[in-house]
């Protein structure tokens, strides 16, 4: 039988791979090979990727059908010489056991010489399948784009929300999951509050953290994730928090609060994990050296971020270990604006007072000015402790923490192993 000049592509072959990955071969003479990969690389690996590879210098595509069969509209590849066609699924569609599953999220078409690729996402309503570029191709997308796509796509037509604790996500009153639900931001699966540690003293002096939570509905969550470097910079990679005892996804639909605070640079730091899904994860976390997140010992599961967001007296020495505990660079001790003694809380109420003019008055300017987009911090000094001012050629930072002692010890004994 003579060779065809054309090759169809059956994306329901998929479900003959077998579960430790072998290539399969269709329709006959082993001419389109199928392989399975986990995707992306690194520490996520939520999807499979299946590509259909075969002599793309010789034999042109003719149509690509979907996991029922039905021919994908609206390919601009058709009838072009092809090398290759992945399609992208959620590995857990079916489950933790390693079963193929049968929606496809992506399907990514590669032309000839592989330096033009283009996208297809599945979609809920008309058109069944579309372009994100139109009739136009592009370069291939960074692992960081791509899995952002996929995690949007799982969201939208698996009901599966990543909670996504990268700095550009963490903007106050904000509601995100992905574009088929919250166009606009603002009417997301996922919500973003802003709370601050501050003290009676100087209030405007605060360590701020962002909580991200889930209500318990419709909707699973699949992972908790965030993009190296805090989201602004392409070719990062995303990575994932697991917390142990915590498995995601989660079957059904819970409740997760993750409470996140920020410090050099802008990947999370330090958490707060709240689940309703009766597993023993609530507590503290904090990555470790190889990217990991560990329950962190030194401070009480019962110390909630809900008891840090109350205001307390202010402590001076308290201060300056938890500066140094945090290894913040654009972090400095309060000026001793009397000389050799100590400021008292009446001294540093004096240098608030005559600084007034240059402290943010609203969270958001305080933001902006930890994006460089005001005055204030510069990029990537985003702990969410409040700036003062200058003083005495210094600066004057003041920090909100109750003087209990025991509570205020433990605060102290973890952040410095964040160092």
């Amino acid at each position: 039988m003579a060779v065809p000049q054309q090759v169809t592509i059956k994306l329901k072959e998929n479900q003959k791979v077998k579960s430790d990955g072998t290539p399969i071969y269709y329709p006959y003479g082993r001419l389109i090979t199928v392989t399975r990969s986990l995707y992306p690389p690194g520490s996520t690996q939520d999807f499979y990727s299946y590509t259909h590879e075969w002599n793309g210098t010789k034999l042109k595509l003719a149509e690509i059908q979907d996991d029922t069969g039905v021919k994908i509209q609206r390919i601009n590849e058709y009838g072009k010489k092809v090398p290759s066609v992945s399609a992208y699924y959620w590995k857990h569609e079916n489950g933790t056991d390693g079963r193929n599953p049968k929606k496809a999220l992506m399907v990514e078409v590669v032309e000839e010489g592989g330096k033009k690729y283009s996208y297809y996402l599945r979609n809920i309503s008309d058109p069944p399948w579309f372009s994100i570029y139109g009739n136009s191709s592009s370069d291939p997308l960074d692992a960081k784009e791509l899995e952002e796509k996929l995690d949007q796509q799982n969201c939208k037509l698996n009901k599966a929300v990543t909670i996504d604790l990268s700095y550009s996500k963490s903007t106050p009153g904000r509601r995100y999951c992905c574009p088929a639900h919250s166009p606009r931001g603002d009417s997301g699966r996922v919500s973003v509050t802003v709370e601050k540690v501050s003290c009676t003293s100087h209030i405007s002096s605060s360590l701020t953290y962002y909580k991200h939570e889930v209500k318990a509905g419709e909707w699973r969550v699949a992972a908790i994730k965030y993009n190296d470097g805090g989201g602004r910079s392409s070719g990062k990679r995303r990575k994932r928090v697991n917390i142990p005892g915590l498995k995601l996804p989660t079957k059904d639909s819970v409740k997760i609060t993750v409470h996140v605070f920020y410090c050099n640079g802008s990947d999370p730091k330090l958490i707060y994990v709240e689940y309703s899904g009766g597993q023993d994860v609530k507590g503290w976390y904090r990555k470790d050296t190889t990217d990991g997140w560990i329950k962190v010992s030194g401070i009480s599961e019962n110390i909630t971020p809900d008891e840090l967001s109350k205001t307390a007296n202010c402590s001076h020495d308290d201060f300056k270990q938890l500066v140094t505990a945090l290894g913040c660079n654009n972090y400095s001790n309060c000026v001793n604006s009397g000389g050799s003694k100590p400021e008292t809380d009446e001294s540093l109420e004096n240098a608030e007072q005559n600084t007034t003019d240059q402290v943010p008055d609203t969270e958001s300017e305080t933001k902006q000015s930890v994006q460089g987009k005001g005055p204030g911090l510069s990029e990537g000094a985003k702990a969410g402790i409040g700036v003062g001012s200058t003083v005495g050629g210094g600066s004057a930072i003041g920090f909100g923490i109750w003087k209990g002692p025991d509570i205020m010890r433990d605060i102290i004994s973890v952040l410095r192993t964040l160092i």
